[in-house]
């Protein structure tokens, strides 16, 4: 009886064990880098999943609206949240990890509007589509904030890739690996041959995994740590570089 009772305390630590080695985080569609559609839910996805798994560490995930996916992981239903750019408001809910890839951010438009981007005075005048929650930089983003620019907000990339499409918008701005992805899924072969984007890259964005500030601190630092160390060893190790590299080669860039 009492080798059984043993036994019985041997399984629930090691649970125990397992659930402190199992990360739970929320994300969100933002394909070709983020997918539930894809292999490994994306480079992203896989780039974070291999990185904790240098350090002992699972990954599981939970895709949900953008939206949803910031509240749940900052109310601590979830350990963290993939695909956030750093900001002041956000910073008091989350700590950021290193940077696991940079967004470069370019204006999408129709061949047919004569755009070329120089400065926030050549937006001026222009309908800006803009999905909710994401972040341009400081200049774009002031902006925005002083009512500097005429912005037409919806809740997803694909409906703002339509409504550049049914010209109810004059420019998207939008990662340039994300928005020839939405290009080729959402739109006719003939809609996405009348759109371009102009080639100055206005804004790099660092992409980062966010930790709540709500979790027990020992386990946030923990998390933060552990994936800061394995993402710097899958960097050193070339592997990084060789993923990333075949995502761009997989969505013709």
């Amino acid at each position: 009886m009492l080798r059984i009772f043993y036994i019985l305390i041997a399984l629930f630590c090691a649970g125990q064990v397992s659930a402190d080695q199992t990360v739970r985080l929320t994300t969100g569609e933002w394909s070709p880098l983020i997918s539930h559609r894809y292999e490994n839910d994306g480079i992203l996805p896989l780039i974070v999943r291999e990185a904790f798994a240098l350090q002992g560490f699972d990954v599981i995930y939970q895709f949900q609206p953008w939206a949803v996916s910031y509240k749940e992981a900052r109310d601590n239903k979830f350990d963290g949240s993939l695909g956030w750019a750093p900001n002041e408001q956000r910073s008091h809910d989350f700590y950021f990890s290193d940077p696991i890839y940079t967004s470069r951010k370019v204006f999408f438009h129709l061949k047919s509007l004569n755009f070329m981007y120089n400065s926030i005075d050549d937006l001026k005048g222009l309908r800006i589509g803009v999905t909710r929650t994401y972040k341009f930089g400081s200049e774009f983003d002031n902006a925005v904030k002083n009512g500097l620019l005429n912005i037409n907000y919806v809740d997803n990339n694909p409906e703002n890739i339509s409504n550049l499409n049914k010209q109810v918008i004059d420019l998207f701005p939008m990662d340039l690996l994300v928005g020839n992805s939405l290009i080729n899924r959402y739109l006719t072969v003939e809609s996405g041959r009348l759109i371009t984007y102009d080639p100055r890259i206005f804004a790099e964005i660092p992409i980062s995994l966010i930790f709540s500030r709500k979790i027990p601190d020992q386990r946030a630092r923990r998390l933060l740590s552990a994936f800061n160390i394995g993402l710097a060893e899958l960097k050193a190790s070339g592997r990084y570089n060789r993923m990333l590299q075949l995502q761009k080669v997989k969505a013709g860039q």
